[in-house]
């Protein structure tokens, strides 16, 4: 009787992960309305292009590059393009391929998105970074949702490309890294009405090279 019980205890459980579970590499299927797929063979979207003093930006063969200049500082650079913006309330995916092309390999870069109508409030700001060197971060304005931690998912070095994605799917966001799960939130995001200004981020004095970067809701 005890094993009859503990079998259909563990059928029940494997059944609920199951039904839960989605594989991020098909996620692609689900997407109903995609809004935007950059690879930036120009500068549609209106990327900021320049030589700002802290940190210069540009496009070329197919790539976007932020160079941060000053160390012990964080840059953010963000599509002010209203057509980017997200409904909190939707299921949604946002992944970018992006690369550390110069730099030490144990600073921060990855995706941000804002909560605020202003675009320069960072304390609004939602951060997923990983490092070269193989970790991984959360930050949410000031607070850290989850400290520096090493992760095998991270293809190590610089040069090396790298693929982020961010799923929300039934109340729950996923955090994954070449599509492995490397973290979620179960709780409600503090997201405003509006997720906007998405972009990327950038700490410390290194190079990064975007090469693709994909929003769309999932219902």
């Amino acid at each position: 009787m005890k094993r009859i019980v503990i079998s259909c205890l563990l059928l029940c459980t494997l059944t609920m992960a199951k039904a839960q579970s989605f594989d991020p590499k098909t996620i692609y299927n689900e997407i109903t309305k995609l809004i935007t797929w950059e690879e930036f063979t120009d500068n549609s979207n209106n990327w900021f292009i320049g030589e700002n003093d802290n940190a210069p930006s540009f496009i070329e063969a197919g790539n976007y590059y932020i160079r941060l200049k000053n160390d012990n500082t964080t840059w953010h650079r963000w599509n002010s393009n209203n057509i980017l913006n997200l409904d909190p309330n939707r299921d949604f995916v946002i992944e970018i391929f992006v690369s550390q092309i110069m730099g030490e390999d144990n600073r921060g870069y990855g995706l941000r998105w804002g909560t605020s109508t202003d675009a320069n409030d960072v304390n609004s700001s939602f951060c997923f970074f990983i490092s070269s060197n193989g970790y991984y971060r959360l930050q949410n304005g000031q607070k850290t949702i989850q400290e520096w931690a090493t992760t095998s998912a991270v293809i190590k070095g610089i040069d090396q490309e790298n693929k982020l994605m961010i799923i929300r799917k039934g109340g729950i966001t996923y955090f994954y890294v070449n599509y492995e799960l490397v973290h979620k939130l179960t709780n409600k995001l503090d997201t405003g009405n509006m997720i906007q200004n998405i972009g990327f981020v950038i700490g410390g004095p290194i190079t990064i090279s975007i090469n693709e970067f994909m929003i769309g809701y999932l219902n």
